[in-house]
C-alpha cells in the first residue's frame, strides 16, 4: 500500500519572516529526515518530497501521531492554528513541522522510519503519521489465504557461549516485535532439530514480512539467517 509518511517534530518558535537561521525544531526535522531518507529509499521505495506544517499529539508511547492535521505553508494559517491551540488546553495537540516522504510500502516505511529515528538518537522527539493513497482498499484478513514464513538458523553459526534455544528465543523476540509493530505478522510457533533452530510467523504479505525481518536483524547478533521459507496453502517454497 503506497502513500505519504509525515515525520513531525514539535515547533515552539512562532513564524518570524525576518528569521534567517533555522529553529531547533527545523534542525531536528532535517537531521531525522537525513537519517531516514536513504533507509526508506532502499527498503520501502521512499522519496522525500518536501516539508509540511502540522498539528499532532506529540510524545505518544508508540510514536504515532494523534489528531494529525496538515496546516499548510501560508504564514497566516500557522498563526490561526497557534491561536486555536492556545485556547484548546492541549486537547488538539501541538504545532509542528514535518518532513514528507512518498513510499511504495507504507507498513515497511513506517517501521523503518521509527527504527531509524530511534537508532539515530531521536526517540521521543518526533511522531509519525501515515496517509494511504487508497484508504478504502485495505485487504480483509478474514478473506486472505493463510500464509506463513519460517526462519532458520544453523546451530553451528550460533556463538558457542550461547545456548541455541536461548538464541532462538531472543531472535524470535526481536523479529516478532518488528512484525507486530508493522502489523505484518504474528508468531506461529518454534522448533529445534538436528543442527538447526527455527520459528515461524503468520503473515499477510511475503515480500513485506521478509523485508521487515531482514531490516530488524541487520547489524544484530541475529543477522545470520540461513534461510526463510514461505508457506501458502499446500505449497511451500524457499524465499530468494
Amino acid at each position: 500500500m503506497s502513500g505519504k509518511i509525515y515525520i513531525a517534530v514539535r515547533e515552539d518558535a512562532p513564524f518570524d519572516p525576518a528569521r534567517t537561521t533555522p529553529t531547533e525544531a527545523e534542525v531536528r526535522r532535517d537531521l531525522i529526515a537525513a537519517a531516514v531518507a536513504p533507509v526508506l529509499e532502499g527498503a520501502a521505495g521512499g522519496t522525500q518530497v518536501g516539508n509540511a506544517k502540522v498539528t499532532a499529539i506529540f510524545g505518544t508511547e508508540d510514536g504515532r501521531a494523534g489528531n494529525f492535521t496538515i496546516v499548510g505553508e501560508d504564514p497566516m494559517a500557522e498563526q490561526i492554528v497557534r491561536e486555536m491551540l492556545d485556547h484548546a488546553d492541549g486537547a488538539l495537540g501541538a504545532y509542528g513541522i514535518a518532513a514528507v516522504f512518498e513510499c511504495d510500502d507504507l507498513m515497511v516505511g513506517e517501521y523503518m522510519a521509527h527504527d531509524t529515528a530511534i537508532k539515530a538518537g531521536h526517540a521521543d522527539a518526533y511522531v509519525v503519521h501515515c496517509q494511504s493513497d487508497a484508504p478504502n482498499e485495505a485487504a480483509t484478513p478474514d478473506q486472505a489465504p493463510y500464509k506463513s514464513i519460517e526462519i532458520y538458523y544453523d546451530v553451528d553459526d550460533i556463538p558457542e557461549a550461547q545456548n541455541p534455544l536461548e538464541f532462538r528465543e531472543a531472535a524470535c523476540a526481536v523479529i516478532e516485535s518488528a512484525l507486530s509493530d508493522a502489523g505484518a505478522g504474528e508468531w506461529a510457533g518454534a522448533e529445534s532439530g538436528s543442527g538447526e533452530v527455527n520459528f515461524g510467523f503468520e503473515v499477510t504479505d511475503f515480500e513485506r514480512a521478509e523485508k521487515i525481518v531482514r531490516a530488524a536483524v541487520k547489524g544484530t547478533p541475529f543477522e545470520g539467517i540461513r534461510e526463510i521459507t514461505r508457506y501458502s496453502e499446500d505449497e511451500q517454497f524457499a524465499a530468494e
